[in-house]
């Protein structure tokens, strides 16, 4: 600004040069009003920016809220295929049993032959 305003040229008498002062305002007005214009723009392209980044966030959320609803979808059939898998069980139970009545058999022979050595009566809950 100061090597613009030493364009100025200066009279002899009166000071500077009216015309010189007049360009140097509309320039400077010219100036003024293209960085008001700029600023609008800018404030205008800000404002879009933020509406977008508005809803980047509403469907950010609700990807994330989906992807709740799919993990829960899925543990919820993971355990439902858990409760079929056991409920398999309730539905033999001679098979479970079974399985245990060997062990029991040789148990219960154990107890006896000790209850013959000691000659104390033990009695065998079933």
């Amino acid at each position: 600004m100061q090597g613009e305003i030493q364009f100025i040229k200066k009279q002899v008498f009166g000071g500077f040069n009216r015309e010189d002062v007049v360009a140097y305002i509309a320039k400077m007005a010219k100036e003024r009003n293209e960085a008001r214009e700029a600023c609008k723009e800018a404030t205008i392209k800000l404002e879009a920016l933020n509406e977008e980044i508005k809803v980047l966030k509403l469907e950010l959320l609700e990807l994330e809220n989906s992807k709740i609803v799919i993990d829960v979808a899925e543990d919820r059939d993971s355990l439902q295929d858990e409760v079929e898998h056991l409920r398999g069980y309730d539905d033999k139970p001679d098979v479970v049993n079974d399985q245990n009545a060997a062990p029991k058999k040789r148990i219960k022979a154990k107890v006896a032959q000790k209850a013959v050595a000691g000659r104390r009566k033990v009695r065998i809950k079933r």
